[in-house]
């Protein structure tokens, strides 16, 4: 085997250079699949509320601000200080991208807050909510601290509260899944028939929950542990940077992803099963399906129906939707 062919040991700068790039392309990729799905809910989504719709409006003005630093971090690193690789490989001192933390803690709590109104359109559970939602407001301020110190130069702690505002995050994120697949599964049961129209969207409900919330959750468990490391080693693991680096880049695409990925499926759920909803009469022997109406269609602001969490007067009582956002 030729010597060329052997793995060559890197310096920590070429750590961070390649950090940089990879971070920034992955970043730019998420932003073209986030250009289609928001192009695909433009088609699709006409009929929804305002707030809905100044909602994924914002998204995309986030995701673009976040699409243009990446631009300028590029530009700065193999344009403006291609001849000098010391101060390209200190990019985290400059203006442009000390405010990562920033952008990331922003556009997670963005999208956080969506989900928990969908929690609560599932769950009517005040508490839960109100938990996530001091859960997320503790990251939010871990994030402002760690980005007090990215501008006085201290990067030791920064990796420390970067570090515990991902835990936060995580420990939220995980609470908020949970928290939203126990009542869809709630629902379920409460449908009895397992094989109903009702039934069967619950079940695709909960796969959309797991799958949307999996893989901004992986990032960022990898981007705390990679901070974790930074903060034990007195940031001296390049490896370790290099995987903050680019969790911490691509993080608010994939929140956004995950709320548009949501919001895009809504259709395709609503349209796989019949069109109708039913209730059980646990009085009769026999359980006979009492139809209850048509539903009028998977959009936003029209009533769609939906089982309370209990059973009351031998029914399984049902209510309806708020406007803003459905069950899906």
């Amino acid at each position: 085997m030729g010597s060329h062919l052997l793995p060559r040991h890197l310096s920590a700068d070429s750590y961070r250079l390649a950090g940089w790039d990879l971070a920034i392309c992955s970043a730019l990729f998420f932003q073209g699949v986030l250009c289609a799905q928001f192009a695909h809910y433009i088609n699709l989504r006409r009929r929804d509320t305002i707030g809905l719709k100044i909602f994924v409006a914002g998204l995309a003005l986030m995701t673009a601000v976040r699409c243009c630093q990446c631009i300028a971090i590029m530009w700065l690193q193999n344009v403006t200080l291609f001849l000098n690789v010391e101060a390209a490989s200190q990019l985290w001192s400059y203006w442009v991208s000390t405010v990562d933390v920033m952008l990331e803690a922003t556009g997670a709590v963005y999208v956080q807050i969506f989900f928990c109104r969908r929690l609560w359109a599932i769950s009517r559970n005040a508490y839960i909510v109100i938990i996530c939602l001091i859960f997320f407001a503790f990251g939010f301020v871990s994030s402002i601290i760690a980005t007090y110190f990215v501008f006085a130069g201290a990067i030791t702690s920064t990796a420390g509260w970067v570090s515990l505002h991902f835990g936060i995050a995580l420990s939220a994120d995980f609470l908020l899944t949970v928290s939203t697949v126990f009542y869809l599964l709630r629902h379920y049961n409460a449908s009895i028939l397992s094989r109903s129209p009702f039934a069967i969207k619950m079940k695709f409900l909960v796969r959309l929950t797991v799958q949307s919330a999996a893989p901004a959750a992986m990032c960022t468990l990898a981007n705390f542990v990679a901070d974790m490391r930074l903060y034990l080693t007195d940031s001296q693991d390049p490896q370790s940077y290099m995987v903050a680096c680019i969790s911490i880049m691509i993080l608010p695409q994939l929140y956004a992803w995950s709320a548009m990925w949501t919001l895009n499926s809504r259709e395709d759920i609503w349209v796989s099963v019949d069109n109708r909803t039913y209730t059980v009469n646990l009085t009769a022997s026999a359980g006979v399906l009492t139809d209850l109406q048509s539903m009028r269609g998977p959009h936003v602001g029209e009533h769609d129906i939906v089982p309370l969490q209990g059973i009351q007067n031998n029914h399984v009582p049902l209510r309806k939707v708020e406007q803003f956002e459905p069950i899906a």
